[in-house]
């Protein structure tokens, strides 16, 4: 069962974590190394650590858990015009999206790799 919080500054370690992993991992078919290297890469910089931060608290974020593991993140904008989502490779497909949905968002843009494109567009976004 998955259950979904506001972000926590304390969740920061661990959703860096898996969105490293999550580009390396279910991203490697469409990106090479060079391009996975460049959009996640694995010594996170101080200031971009900031960054993330910074944009985690700004944005209304939310945090999926499965048994107390963050297994998913999404943020948006406060006028929920752009939208990011990064999902744990082994819970791909399971519906983590679907929350959006459930808070009564009827339309979300979101800059989406080549892999999540059509998923996306699948679920009508």
């Amino acid at each position: 069962m998955l259950d979904f919080t506001n972000y926590y500054d304390d969740d920061l370690e661990e959703i860096l974590q898996l969105f490293y992993e999550t580009v390396h991992n279910v991203n490697a078919q469409d990106n090479s190394q060079t391009q996975l290297d460049a959009w996640a890469p694995l010594a996170i910089q101080p200031v971009n650590v900031a960054a993330w931060q910074k944009t985690l608290r700004n944005n209304k974020t939310y945090v999926a858990r499965a048994h107390h593991q963050i297994v998913g993140f999404g943020d948006m904008t406060m006028e929920a015009i752009r939208i990011s989502l990064y999902v744990h490779k082994d819970f791909q497909g399971q519906e983590i999206e679907a929350h959006a949905k459930k808070l009564g968002l009827t339309h979300i843009c979101t800059d989406a790799s080549l892999l999540a494109s059509p998923f996306f567009e699948r679920k009508g976004y």
